[in-house]
């Protein structure tokens, strides 16, 4: 009898363990960790300007990010790159719940741009910019005039679906592609150099809300590893972006539609993974 019921144990273990137990990234109750680093890519977009000074706009401005292509990371000082963080939580076998930071920055190269507005006299001792414009094209070299976000922190909460498209058969190599949608705030660090106003350090501050899409191919190795190829695009509606501390009525408000690539490096770790054999009792 005795012999029967160790059977019996050892045989529902070789079920739990060898079928329903085994360790899948896509189960219910497993722990991703993320961490990565990106490429911004923007499209034109309209800059609008308010102090007490000047209210302007300019149209068509082109944005791009510091350094061209993949940024190489800076892990002497990870705040001066453009990373990504993200920490998720499987709530049903194959669906992703995360909260992610993306750290995303941008500047505005030299260009013409396109001035509609007006600037009080005598405010711009550095370009002599003044009057009332409409369609007016300047370069920028003539104006003494730029405007960088050093930081824009897009702080988000994102709903992913995870698909396997194929796994060895101890699992020890699995491919899963993972796509999702997500909303949150922007806390944005942001400098504006025009008329007298050079300000070596931007001002920070809650600047609006973002969304975006998301897909990527996940490689996994050896069950607990993985490298992520990543494509996202969003908009960031920056409404009261903070130009100047010691007067809150200079704000720009900026609305920003991007897409990025990125590489993501990570772990796995199950949580759910059972470790008692729930054998039979007789």
């Amino acid at each position: 009898m005795m012999k029967y019921r160790m059977t019996v144990c050892l045989f529902t273990v070789f079920l739990v363990y060898g079928q329903s137990g085994s360790l899948n990234s896509a189960y219910k109750g497993n722990l991703i960790l993320q961490l990565g680093f990106s490429s911004n890519y923007f499209m034109n977009s309209t800059l609008k300007m308010k102090g007490s000074a000047y209210d302007f706009q300019l149209d068509h401005v082109k944005m791009t990010q510091p350094s061209l292509g993949l940024p190489k990371p800076d892990f002497g000082d990870v705040t001066n790159t453009q990373y990504k963080l993200k920490i998720g939580y499987n709530i049903k076998r194959g669906i992703l719940l995360s909260l992610g930071l993306d750290n995303i920055k941008y500047t505005l190269p030299n260009q013409i741009l396109t001035l509609n507005g007006r600037v009080d006299q005598n405010y711009d001792q550095i370009g002599g910019l003044s009057g009332f414009f409409n369609q007016t094209q300047l370069n920028m070299d003539t104006l003494g005039f730029g405007f960088d976000v050093s930081s824009a922190k897009y702080i988000h909460m994102e709903l992913d679906l995870v698909q396997n498209l194929f796994r060895t058969s101890k699992r020890n190599f699995v491919l899963n592609a993972v796509y999702g949608l997500g909303a949150g705030l922007v806390h944005s660090n942001a400098k504006f150099d025009f008329g007298s106003a050079f300000y070596e350090n931007g001002i920070s501050g809650l600047s609006g809300v973002g969304a975006h899409a998301n897909a990527g191919l996940r490689f996994e190795f050896f069950k607990y590893f993985f490298i992520q190829p990543n494509l996202s695009g969003g908009l960031l509606f920056q409404k009261s972006l903070k130009m100047d501390v010691s007067e809150a009525n200079k704000v720009a408000n900026h609305n920003l539609i991007f897409g990025q690539t990125s590489i993501l490096c990570g772990t796995i770790l199950y949580l759910n993974k059972k470790k008692n054999c729930d054998c039979p009792h007789f």
